[in-house]
């Protein structure tokens, strides 16, 4: 890490939901001179929904555009800014790993090696045009829940993200199997992140990895 990077400042999760999970519209303009933030990294999961609207936004060393109808996924570590946003219509959600249920993970999926990897393919996920309506219904719940005072509000907030996001990786998947079209380093990434799925609790050697994608360790690595 160079020494800018490491000048590169966290932003924890402040909210007056619950020390672990926030979501609020999207603002309609936004510049790093609006938002008073230059580069930086957040201490939690971040989840943009881009309804309508354009502009850019960096996310590591990738400047995305910003496209209506689609999620970006930002993952705890990732530097980010938002260079532009122009006539914006979506949310922001935020969220800690602690805020999930317990259960989430047990089928051997983990969101955090597949929605949430640090890697660049899945930095952006636009679902089929069938399912938006259902994407959008599903956010305004939650901003209509964290407005309410009512009895179970964080348990359905709680299980409510943990659908979404369950949507987003049948979306992920989907988008994989109707892409025919993959460069090599595509195959060997999504061959590489089936075996963290089934093997990560067991395993941690990068050779283990490597040997099974028939590549070297500093190939895979690189």
């Amino acid at each position: 890490m160079s020494s800018s990077e490491q000048h590169i400042p966290y932003l924890s999760l402040e909210s007056e939901v619950g020390r672990n999970f926030d979501i609020r519209p999207l603002r309609r303009q936004v510049s790093p001179e609006l938002l008073q933030e230059g580069p930086h990294r957040h201490s939690f999961q971040e989840l943009l929904w881009v309804r309508h609207g354009h502009g850019r936004h960096k996310i590591d060393d990738a400047i995305l555009e910003i496209q209506q109808d689609t999620f970006y996924l930002i993952a705890r570590g990732q530097v980010h800014l938002f260079i532009e946003g122009i006539d914006l219509e979506g949310y922001i959600l935020r969220f800690s790993d602690d805020f999930l249920p317990d259960d989430i993970n047990t089928s051997g999926w983990d969101y955090r090696m597949t929605l949430f990897s640090h890697f660049g393919l899945h930095q952006m996920l636009s679902p089929h045009p069938d399912d938006m309506n259902m994407f959008q219904q599903l956010m305004d719940t939650m901003w209509d829940e964290v407005r309410k005072n009512d009895f179970g509000k964080m348990h359905i907030l709680r299980h409510s993200l943990s659908i979404l996001l369950i949507l987003l990786e049948r979306s992920r998947r989907k988008l994989a199997e109707d892409t025919t079209e993959h460069d090599g380093s595509l195959s060997i990434f999504q061959a590489f992140i089936g075996l963290l799925e089934a093997h990560l609790r067991a395993r941690h050697d990068v050779g283990f990895y490597a040997s099974h994608v028939h590549l070297t360790p500093r190939q895979l690595s690189t």
